[in-house]
């Protein structure tokens, strides 16, 4: 193992030494060696410190893709700490390794803490984007399925855990997952129904359609929000004039998911809708308007980009 390495490891373990956030890049692309090395450091961390480390990495994750702190993270998945194991969860959701998903899995039926059930019951819906595009072989789907539908069915588990696993398995065109994302959207719990809506459109059945244009009149702003965003996923030209009138929306995630659902759209009448917003005076509005159009140009023209 390198010297500079292990150099590295004993700053990090003085507690009275600010983490440099630029050096933490030295825990990226990890030997198996420096792994272990890495992992009774931080089993010797105080909490405090394994909790900046950890929201450290994730930000510098988020940052440059070329960074890999899986090792790292995959330590903080064991943390005795739930914070600790969330953040690492999140850290990992670009991540599509076999470990991660069986991680998930188990974190999200046996972990103590619900935050930690709901937040891996959240990363494993990329694997159920795989197993529905077959992207992973039919072993793995099953038991991510049986995973999933498990903990939707189980009455002693939390509503906020259940509706993050309807979520998770909404990818997955089963008659059975639509018959779940129905109920749910018949709750009297508000939070449930507003999972439901999103799950329509990760579901992407054009079915869906007449309940998500209702909701997006929602006098709630987290049900016209998500309807928005499922109308985007389901990517229909009837959505275009409900989601036109979001555009004046009072609420500012409600503004910008309608501006991200026109994007994929990607009408002529949502082309034009959007261009004025690029003289918006808030900067994010601008932000969404210009990644939008760049959308909508792409999909009309794929051949103009990176010419």
């Amino acid at each position: 193992m390198d010297s500079a390495f292990e150099e590295y490891l004993r700053q990090l373990a003085e507690p009275e030494t600010p983490i440099s956030v630029a050096k933490l890049g030295n825990l990226s692309n990890l030997s198996r060696e420096e792994v272990t090395a890495a992992e009774t450091l931080w089993r010797s961390l105080p909490l405090e410190r394994r909790c900046q480390i950890a929201s450290h990495l994730v930000d510098l994750a988020e940052d440059n893709v070329e960074l890999n702190f899986a090792p790292v993270l995959r330590i903080a998945l064991e943390d005795a700490e739930g914070a600790v194991r969330a953040k690492a969860i999140e850290g990992l959701s670009e991540a599509s390794d076999p470990w991660v998903m069986d991680s998930l899995i188990k974190l999200m039926i046996g972990d103590s803490e619900e935050a930690v059930r709901a937040a891996a019951a959240t990363g494993l819906r990329r694997f159920s984007l795989m197993a529905e595009l077959e992207e992973m072989g039919p072993a793995r789907a099953g038991r991510l399925e049986k995973a999933l539908m498990a903990v939707i069915d189980d009455p002693k588990e939390t509503a906020e855990v259940r509706r993050r696993a309807m979520e998770a398995a909404s990818p997955l065109s089963r008659p059975r997952i639509k018959e779940i994302i129905a109920e749910a959207y018949r709750s009297e719990d508000p939070r449930m129904r507003a999972s439901a809506v999103f799950s329509m459109g990760q579901n992407c059945d054009p079915a869906w359609l007449p309940v998500v244009l209702q909701e997006l009149k929602s006098s709630s702003p987290e049900m016209r929000f998500e309807a928005a965003v499922a109308a985007g996923e389901i990517a229909d030209e009837s959505a275009v004039a409900g989601l036109l009138r979001l555009l004046q929306d009072k609420d500012t995630d409600v503004r910008l998911a309608a501006i991200c659902a026109l994007g994929h759209i990607a009408s002529s009448e949502a082309q034009t809708a959007l261009h004025p917003l690029l003289g918006n005076p808030d900067e994010r509005i601008r932000a969404a308007a210009e990644e939008a159009l760049q959308e909508i140009a792409f999909n009309r023209d794929p051949l103009s980009f990176g010419m």
